[in-house]
């Protein structure tokens, strides 16, 4: 017997507000930018292509 003029249902089912889109584009591009290096790290490219390999190097 509650006097409360807010029924507690009606309460827990608010939405919360919406993300705003440039939360969400930013994410995209994060998430891109992280499988993109993801990719680039295990086929040996990586970021740093200024290095050069011990493979590459001409002993005399």
């Amino acid at each position: 017997m509650s006097t409360d003029p807010v029924n507690k249902e009606e309460v827990s089912q608010e939405k919360a507000p919406p993300m705003p889109r440039w939360v969400k584009i930013v994410g995209i591009f994060f998430i891109i930018f992280i499988l993109l290096f993801i990719i680039l790290h295990l086929t040996g490219n990586g970021l740093g292509m200024h290095k050069v390999h011990a493979s590459q190097i001409e002993v005399q």
